[in-house]
């Protein structure tokens, strides 16, 4: 009962709180960094466990949304490579996308900030949140490696054994990444945030949402006619619709986490 009552009480603060408007300007960033993003994790990543497996592991995950994400990625990552190592690229151009991963992780970071009730304004912590926001792109080169790590391993032990167990192990050691990220993000990206218990099961409550709604959007994907309608655009209709969703669900367990806090507040 108290758990609903949690649950119930996380809607309410993530309605008040304005969280789909949050979600809406995420999701108008998040296309101008994407490709920026994806290359910053295939070079640093790459350089640890090889390009081929981060390269592997992200255009699986993008194959989860749309089975043509994958090959839009590819083309993306391509065309953002030419454009780095070419001499008569505008320095302007790589400035942009470097605002727009900012821009993107500190719009993220804004929301969460007006969903816990926490106004701080001025150029001295927009600066604050823009260094916080490079260092949880790190954390998430960190996270990429050990999923990949532990995916290997799994993957190794499985066809070596034939143990059913590693297959079970796999998707259980993802959640627990999964959830362990969005928690460090939960209190990396703003200025505050709740007690690590509330945000780790914040952060639970939003991987099981996020995995939940992945089955979701691909029956989407499967039945709606919108990328028929909308031809090529089709595609880039479907990305902004699971990052929408994807933004919705990170601020729902940020809800859920304050909700927590609030319930059972750290002495």
């Amino acid at each position: 009962m108290n758990f609903l009552r949690l649950l119930s009480r996380s809607a309410s603060i993530w309605i008040k709180g304005g969280a789909e408007q949050h979600s809406a300007a995420f999701a108008y960033f998040i296309p101008f960094a994407l490709a920026p993003l994806l290359l910053i994790s295939i070079t640093l990543v790459g350089v640890i466990i090889g390009r081929a497996d981060v390269i592997e592991l992200l255009l699986r995950w993008g194959g989860y949304i749309d089975p043509a994400l994958p090959e839009f990625m590819t083309s993306s990552l391509a065309n953002f490579e030419v454009l780095t190592t070419t001499y008569t690229v505008p320095v302007l151009a790589l400035l942009f996308f470097s605002i727009m991963i900012l821009l993107s992780l500190n719009s993220l970071s804004g929301g969460l900030q007006h969903l816990w009730g926490v106004e701080k304004y001025g150029f001295k912590n927009v600066m604050r949140r823009s260094g916080r926001s490079i260092m949880f792109v790190l954390v998430f080169q960190v996270y990429l490696v050990a999923t990949i790590i532990c995916n290997n391993i799994f993957t190794s032990a499985a066809l070596h054994s034939g143990l059913f167990i590693f297959q079970i192990l796999a998707p259980l050691v993802f959640f627990m990444f999964t959830s362990l990220l969005i928690a460090i993000g939960y209190g990396l990206l703003p200025l505050w945030a709740p007690s690590f218990k509330a945000r780790l099961y914040g952060a639970a409550i939003a991987t099981l949402l996020f995995l939940f709604t992945r089955t979701l959007v691909t029956l989407h994907v499967a039945t709606s006619p919108s990328p028929d309608i909308y031809g090529a655009a089709g595609l880039v209709f479907v990305l902004l619709i699971w990052i929408y969703m994807s933004a919705c669900i990170v601020y729902y367990g940020a809800s859920f986490a304050l909700a927590y806090e609030q319930k059972y507040p750290t002495k």
